[in-house]
């Protein structure tokens, strides 16, 4: 789906659906000239109609060229020409190739765009009609030969990965690439380069995974709900499960690092090694496609992974806002009907009306952070320009604004848990009522202070914030060191096992936070409480922040940052410009320090809600409070809370959220 095609409106083109037969439209591309011409018809989903879906970018709207339907001159986008002309020449020249019918569904052409009602109706049936159709092409577009060598070369790595089987050796699943030393060197002859641009094929694949093919919420449905699915260039294909299979091979080597890094060196060049140490990321499209089918293919445990779709999908994009609720309920299986003449704070508040329900439903009670979706709003963090409620999620603008930033690292990563047993179970439920959210909890600190964070030029100013604060604060109100709670805030996150990638992370977050010039700070030995030493040392950083790190630990820890700046910290790195520009450390009134929205002021409070595994800060306005957004507060990420409650510097409340 995307924005409308207003050229397509041509009255008799189009005869009215029977919704109650849940009728759709098929092309049938014709043999023709230089133009592509289609015979469109209706056909019942009733009737188990044999055809292909086409699942595609609609592309500038500016840029069109004409196409006939049913005899008539019609103008799409270029994007949808050129995919009409080569799904149409795979389809015509060797449809059994792919198993696939000759009839196709493609719905800018297919659904009157000029129609609301149908459009809504048309929406409501797009897990059917991609679930129905025999076969899906995603078009990714034609004429880049390096996109062309990435679908080539992604089909080498599926076929060797094949040939291993399941039961192969571990040690096998790296070994195997130094067969093909097309994907070990570095072959564009950039030795010191840190990142997959020194071998063509990974840089390649990395160009196809940051494709904008994978940003749409709609595309994302499309990949899921198909019962097979190709992923076609020019008229190269890979199918979606080969991708899969090497997802999630990749995702092996981060569960067991070691083979990754004990073969750097050895026949991996630094580009294959850059790629594969951060390929979880890379892969990040393809690996939230694999999670959501097993939800779906998991009848005992599919609602409940599903709901959490919202967490998988907040960096997708979509043409409309309304789109970003809609284009998930063929996935999320949600008693909401698309209705694009409801003003979008409905819409809004509907579904987070819809997701309550489910949380409390007796079959999900306790199950769920029932108010995760407020990580995704705040006025602190995002604009009103689209007149929601300050906690309705701001899907359209997460894409740009993001949300809380995390380094995670490792498939134990730390969780938080902010409301653990604070609450008992007599406390109400949360709720919404027209545009008003009703959520239990409690104030467990105001903000005192606000310090925006620097840039790399301003360190300085930085270095001066944290002197202020150690000299107030020698020992952090937890007993942990300042150095050790500043890295968790800045971090946003806290490693309680010691896990060895998360000490290099912070290790190399300290190392980059606190060189200035040629030299450390002399901040950075009075935060970690290492004396006047002359350099610094990483075994002294370890055992002054993990006192309770073995030996083996430790030298584990010095061998792995040997081999440079985890993958983590330059994402860090590359994201500050973000960082700075929408977030800020807090202190609040008993000395707790945090992360929260560049928008928070003092005195606005850091709050405890029941359902939300953050701290939230919520703004008092009048008789109600504005959600200003989500936080990380060290000190109050495990239910610490609770001890506010048993000493009675906090009661519960009930906050009534506009």
């Amino acid at each position: 789906m995307g924005q409308s095609e207003s050229s397509l409106s041509e009255s008799s083109l189009y005869t009215p659906l029977n919704k109650s037969r849940q009728e759709i439209r098929l092309l049938m591309i014709l043999p023709s000239g230089d133009t592509v011409a289609c015979l469109m018809k209706t056909v019942s989903l009733y009737d188990a109609p044999s055809f292909v879906a086409l699942s595609y970018l609609w592309g500038d709207p500016s840029n069109r060229k004409e196409i006939e339907v049913n005899g008539q001159t019609i103008s799409v986008t270029t994007n949808l020409v050129a995919a009409l002309e080569h799904v149409g020449a795979v389809l015509g020249i060797s449809p059994a190739q792919h198993n696939s019918p000759a009839e196709l569904w493609v719905d800018a052409i297919c659904i009157n765009q000029s129609d609301v009602d149908e459009r809504n109706y048309q929406v409501a049936l797009m897990r059917s009609i991609f679930s129905s159709a025999a076969c899906v092409f995603g078009w990714l577009g034609s004429g880049d030969d390096e996109m062309t060598l990435a679908i080539e070369s992604l089909n080498l790595i599926g076929e060797a990965l094949y040939n291993l089987g399941p039961a192969a050796e571990e040690s096998a699943r790296l070994e195997w690439i130094k067969n093909f030393p097309e994907l070990c060197a570095n072959d564009l002859g950039k030795e010191n380069d840190n990142y997959v641009t020194g071998n063509r094929r990974w840089s390649a694949i990395a160009k196809l995974l940051i494709s904008s093919y994978w940003e749409r919420v709609w595309i994302l449905q499309e990949c899921v709900m198909a019962k097979r699915f190709l992923l076609m260039y020019s008229f190269r294909v890979i199918t979606i499960q080969a991708l899969i299979d090497i997802s999630t091979w990749i995702l092996s080597l981060e569960t067991d690092g070691r083979k990754l890094i004990y073969s750097y060196g050895q026949h991996l060049g630094l580009a294959a090694f850059s790629f594969l140490q951060a390929g979880t990321q890379r892969f990040g499209p393809i690996l939230r496609i694999y999670r959501i089918q097993n939800a779906i293919n998991d009848d005992q445990n599919a609602n409940n992974t599903l709901w959490d779709l919202t967490v998988y999908t907040h960096e997708l994009v979509a043409t409309r806002p309304e789109d970003y609720i809609y284009g998930l309920l063929g996935m999320m299986r949600i008693q909401i009907i698309p209705d694009y003449t409801k003003p979008l704070p409905d819409i809004y508040s509907e579904f987070v009306a819809e997701w309550l329900k489910y949380c409390q439903s007796p079959a999900q009670a306790g199950q769920y952070n029932e108010l995760r979706f407020m990580r995704f709003a705040g006025v602190g963090l995002y604009s009103g320009c689209l007149g929601l409620p300050s906690w309705a999620p701001n899907y359209p603008e997460v894409p740009a604004k993001g949300s809380l930033p995390r380094l995670s690292v490792g498939p134990d990563k730390w969780e938080p848990y902010a409301d653990y047993n604070v609450f008992t179970e007599s406390i109400g439920t949360s709720s919404v009522s027209g545009q008003t959210l009703y959520a239990w909890g409690l104030r467990a600190q105001e903000v005192v202070k606000t310090f925006q964070l620097p840039t790399g030029e301003d360190m300085e100013r930085f270095h001066s914030f944290l002197a202020d604060y150690c000299q107030r604060h020698p020992c952090y109100i937890t007993g942990l060191s300042p150095l050790r709670a500043v890295i968790q805030v800045l971090c946003c996150e806290r490693s309680s096992k010691h896990e060895i990638l998360s000490m290099l992370r912070i290790i190399d977050m300290l190392l980059f936070f606190f060189f200035t010039g040629e030299k450390f700070s002399p901040l950075l030995f009075q935060l970690a409480g290492l004396g006047k030493m002359p350099e610094i040392h990483t075994r002294d950083i370890i055992q002054k922040l993990y006192p309770e790190c073995d030996e083996d630990v430790i030298q584990e820890a010095l061998l792995l940052q040997q081999r440079g700046p985890h993958p983590d910290l330059m994402n860090y790195v590359r994201h500050s410009t973000y960082i700075v520009e929408n977030w800020a450390i807090v202190e609040t009134s008993c000395g707790y320090l945090g992360m929260a929205p560049k928008g928070t002021l003092k005195g606005d409070f850091v709050c405890i809600l029941k359902g939300s595994n953050y701290p939230m800060i919520l703004r008092k306005s009048g008789g109600f409070y504005i959600h200003v957004g989500t936080s990380y507060i060290e000190g109050f990420m495990e239910g610490e809370a609770i001890d506010l409650v048993k000493s009675n510097k906090s009661q519960v409340e009930l906050f009534k959220i506009k």
